[in-house]
């Protein structure tokens, strides 16, 4: 192997590090946003007792994140009503981050395809 070959080698090395590390980073997002979407709709259901299983372990799993959210973007007012969007921002943030995550992976497959071609011999 000469030495060009070896660097190949070791970016490829450092590459599929990052994959890996990128690709349980979307399992954990992916399971955040099954949770998130769980307690939302739970939520809604007003018979369901918050302090109680399952709803005590989503609510105390999720509730950093939507507390977050809600200090950043307060409730909008309205004359007599107001209405929170936090929950909805933080559900898109999430989604776009785990959007993010996806293209960047397959950007990172394309580079590990495309530097194969270079190891691989004539």
């Amino acid at each position: 192997m000469d030495t060009s070959s070896t660097y190949v080698f070791i970016f490829n090395f450092i590459l599929i590090g990052y994959l890996n590390v990128l690709l349980y980073a979307i399992l954990g997002l992916k399971v955040f946003r099954v949770l998130c979407y769980s307690k939302l709709t739970f939520d809604w259901f007003p018979l369901i007792n918050p302090y109680i299983w399952p709803q005590s372990i989503l609510t105390s799993l999720t509730q950093p994140y939507f507390r977050f959210w809600s200090r950043l973007l307060p409730a909008i007012n309205f004359e007599k009503s107001s209405v929170r969007i936090s929950s909805l921002v933080a559900l898109e943030i999430l989604n776009s981050l785990l959007f993010l995550f996806v293209r960047i992976s397959k950007l990172i497959i394309l580079v590990l395809l495309e530097n194969e071609k270079l190891l691989t011999p004539l």
